[in-house]
């Protein structure tokens, strides 16, 4: 543990095929932008509202052109310090954030987060951010309500981009209930791969796995 209180396994990078551990976050200096092609940073420990000062030097960041991946977790977050934390990135191709504790919706930004985003996975609350000015091909939603996501792809001004879905349904209220499966469904036409991780809040006769391999598919068709 560093003076700081920073943990040594705060951020983690690859640069030639080495894995090298920086206590500092703000010291990038030392790392070679043209190198540099992964990032782990963890802000769990403090509150999101500092993480900032970790990444002000902006222009710095700007200088990252082949940092391509991107896995974040921070704490008690919100949308501005989000994109404030990873838009400075220019080349973001594939990005997990994981959030712990609260994640509060404030003012959109406007510009984009990652605008040559691929892949994002990460919680249903931040596909609004994710999605705009952003086309990923592959989502993988590991936190949320399928009604979060819905709405949120409704609102983007279009979702055909999406060829690869991860997501987590329920099969009484998402399948069985409602058309809400279906209805995501329906805004990604394009979907080719497409992982479902089924539960049921809700008990009911008959409930095993004939029933989800029986319900299921009249979502796809």
């Amino acid at each position: 543990m560093s003076p700081s209180g920073i943990s040594d396994e705060a951020l983690k990078h690859a640069t030639d095929g080495k894995a090298l551990k920086h206590s500092h976050m703000a010291r990038y200096a030392p790392l070679d932008p043209t190198c540099l092609t992964s990032l782990e940073l963890s802000a769990g420990w403090i509150d999101a509202r500092d993480v900032p000062h970790f990444l002000d030097d902006k222009a710095t960041l700007a200088t990252f052109h082949k940092l391509h991946t991107l896995n974040m977790t921070f704490s008690n977050v919100d949308l501005t310090t989000l994109h404030s934390c990873i838009s400075p990135f220019p080349a973001g191709r594939e990005l997990t954030v994981k959030v712990t504790g609260s994640c509060r919706i404030d003012a959109m930004p406007r510009t984009a987060l990652a605008p040559h985003l691929d892949c994002y996975k990460g919680p249903a609350v931040l596909l609004p951010l994710i999605l705009w000015h952003s086309a990923p091909e592959q989502v993988t939603v590991t936190e949320g309500s399928t009604c979060e996501a819905l709405e949120t792809l409704q609102l983007a001004t279009h979702a055909d981009f999406i060829t690869s879905l991860s997501i987590r349904v329920d099969l009484h209220q998402d399948i069985l209930q409602s058309k809400t499966l279906s209805n995501i469904l329906s805004l990604c036409p394009r979907v080719v791969q497409l992982t479902l991780e089924i539960s049921s809040a809700t008990e009911f006769p008959g409930l095993n796995f004939a029933t989800v391999c029986n319900s299921v598919p009249t979502c796809l068709f």
